[in-house]
């Protein structure tokens, strides 16, 4: 009816600004690893008891296509696209992952002459299952993401080409690892959150020798939404309808009840 949905629509516009509004995702524990001269390694990580996320960047150094796996509490973690390229092997994530306690995180690299490795680990809570947006920038030290998403978490890794050299994550990334060795190249991770929609760049610090090895990527995650948002448009279905009852009593018998409009 016509007169109601105008109700509705006045009345959820009135809840607008609860609509955006999300909840905080937390960042329950962080680890890394670093394996110079190894295709695998395995690292024992308490997620934490309410984590609903883990996610992993790792790089490596290697010649070659690669296979990777994955996982954690022999769980598959997945890659998300287009987060890889060069010795940057990826952003890979785990939703509802085991809340128990400690478990075993294992990589393993295959199908290439693999030299090393590193990773960084992070596990949230307050998360929407998924990914939401990626970057990846080869060649560079910095990339630049948009998130549409008010309070996202954003995770950025970079891995180069080095001998004996160090990287590491620019503020306002929280570094998860860095400055570490992985054979003959280097690599370094962070996160930044709550991060509030918009275009946001995030940069290292690395003094490698070949620049054009160098590869940042990029991903965000969504914050689960606040319940005032999903009561706010419940509250606004009996408001409406009060105001339906509310117009029916008082028409006129000469006016239709729904549009309030004088009958012909």
């Amino acid at each position: 009816m016509r007169w109601l949905a105008t109700c509705l629509t006045l009345t959820i516009a009135c809840c607008g600004s609860q609509q955006t509004l999300a909840e905080t995702i937390s960042v329950l524990n962080t680890a890394s690893l670093a394996a110079p001269g190894q295709s695998s390694a395995i690292v024992s990580f308490n997620a934490g008891a309410t984590a609903d996320k883990i996610v992993v960047l790792l790089s490596s150094e290697l010649s070659g296509l690669t296979s990777t796996v994955i996982t954690y509490n022999n769980e598959p973690l997945s890659l998300i696209p287009a987060t890889t390229a060069g010795r940057n092997r990826g952003i890979w994530y785990l939703d509802n992952p085991y809340n128990g306690g400690a478990a075993s995180l294992s990589i393993t690299i295959t199908a290439g002459a693999i030299n090393g490795l590193g990773a960084g680990i992070l596990s949230m809570s307050g998360s929407i299952a998924g990914y939401a947006a990626t970057r990846i920038a080869s060649n560079s030290l910095s990339t630049t993401l948009t998130t549409t998403a008010e309070s996202s978490l954003i995770v950025a890794g970079l891995a180069g080409n080095s001998t004996g050299t160090t990287a590491s994550a620019n503020a306002p990334l929280t570094q998860i690892y860095g400055n570490v060795d992985i054979g003959s190249a280097a690599a370094a991770a962070g996160y930044s959150q709550p991060v509030a929609a918009g275009s946001h760049t995030y940069s290292f610090s690395f003094n490698g020798f070949e620049p054009s090895s160098n590869v940042v990527s990029a991903a965000s995650f969504t914050a689960v939404p606040e319940p005032s948002t999903v009561i706010g448009l419940i509250a606004a279905v009996p408001f409406g309808l009060r105001l339906l009852r509310k117009r029916r009593r008082t028409a006129s018998p000469d006016t239709d009840a729904d549009t309030g409009i004088l009958k012909s």
